[in-house]
């Protein structure tokens, strides 16, 4: 039997660049598929630069086909088939492609077709898909000379950093903007220094009780702000673990893994905080309120809310991280940390985005929706009765 498919009777998945047909019967035992003949018409591209050939392909044909039928040539894996059914040439124009030689296919034993998919590519680019893209890369230097900025710590910062030699333990980190801030481990041998993401960052990583951070510089925090840093959890719930501990940014994980401001007493929001999780966290602050802004780095789920700041005066600039006095932060770890004085959508968004991508690197960016062609194909397929 001879069937006749066109694009118009196909559903286009923008994503995938598939055209698909969905029969609503299914042909039964079918024993060999011969493609006759392909038409097919790329969709236009505004840069005006069409392949010589393209590749037909589909999921759904190659997976019935009986025996490996198509290897794609390539330096290693060569071996391995591919669901190309055919190569077509270019014909009358830059954007017309046919098939110049009738090609078979012998079909497994007791299968049956219903769906019928079918792309076209120019080697493993999809015809008619813009090419995916590296997003724009924001990186330490840029954060520091940021005429906003406040205060950037930077783990990965060999001059401002200072390691043991030999215990190698973090004895001490300045602020990249400004050596007045110098936070010191409250323990006099040091705090252990750990990896932290797939990036290569680096962290403290309070292994023990009653660790932190300690900075006795005399400025004070702005009014108006945002806090942004990278931190894990601790493993457990039944502390309260304290991220940092400024005056205007009394930052907790109350016991029950809410997360919580202080103003004399612990104040929860309504975000959840997991176990053992990697995270980035904004705080903006902004006449009387937090707005808070929580993502998860392993799945990238992001939890929000606006509370009251508690209204908390300049501090004499005594800034902890990590425990306190009262409260252990055993289990958890601190990453990079910046302070600027803008609240503002875009400027907060550069924030967040240097420290994705100081936790995982820069992301490649989906290039769009595929757009599609017009396309003719004669196929005769055989069957068992």
């Amino acid at each position: 039997m001879r069937y006749l498919i066109h694009s118009d009777d196909c559903t286009f998945d923008v994503a995938t660049g598939k055209h698909t047909l969905l029969l609503d019967r299914r042909i039964s035992n079918p024993t060999h598929l011969e493609l006759i003949k392909c038409v097919y018409e790329a969709p236009t591209d505004v840069s005006g630069i069409y392949p010589l050939g393209v590749y037909l392909r589909s999921d759904g044909v190659h997976s019935l086909v009986a025996n490996k039928h198509t290897i794609l040539l390539r330096a290693k894996n060569h071996e391995n088939d591919a669901n190309v059914l055919a190569v077509l040439k270019e014909s009358a124009g830059p954007k017309r492609y046919v098939l110049e030689n009738p090609r078979g296919f012998f079909l497994k034993d007791h299968q049956y077709v219903r769906s019928f998919d079918f792309y076209f590519t120019d080697n493993s680019a999809i015809v008619g898909k813009p090419e995916s893209s590296q997003e724009e890369s924001v990186n330490s230097a840029q954060i520091a000379v940021r005429s906003d900025l406040f205060l950037f710590l930077d783990y990965s910062d060999d001059v401002k950093v200072t390691i043991d030699p030999v215990t190698g333990l973090l004895t001490e980190i300045e602020a990249v903007n400004d050596s007045t801030f110098e936070f010191i481990p409250n323990s006099g041998a040091g705090i252990a220094y750990a990896d932290f993401g797939t990036n290569g960052g680096k962290c403290v990583d309070f292994n023990n009780d009653w660790v932190r951070l300690s900075d006795s510089s005399t400025v004070g925090e702005p009014d108006t702000g945002t806090l942004s840093l990278l931190f894990k959890s601790q493993p457990n719930s039944t502390d309260t673990q304290v991220i940092v501990d400024w005056y205007r940014w009394r930052i907790y994980v109350n016991a029950g893994g809410k997360l919580a401001w202080y103003d004399g007493e612990i104040n929860e929001t309504d975000i959840t905080v997991s176990n053992s999780t990697d995270y980035l966290l904004s705080v903006r602050r902004d006449d009387g309120d937090f707005m808070w802004r929580l993502e998860n780095l392993g799945d990238n789920t992001v939890a929000t809310d606006t509370t009251s700041n508690g209204g908390n005066s300049a501090g004499t600039g005594l800034f902890d991280i990590g425990g306190s006095s009262t409260y252990s932060a055993a289990g958890s770890e601190s990453s990079n940390l910046v302070v600027i004085t803008s609240v503002a959508d875009a400027d907060v968004l550069t924030i967040e985005t240097y420290l994705k991508q100081y936790y995982r690197g820069p992301l490649s960016v989906e290039g769009g929706d595929a757009l599609p062609g017009k396309f003719l194909l004669e196929l005769e397929i055989l069957a068992s009765h």
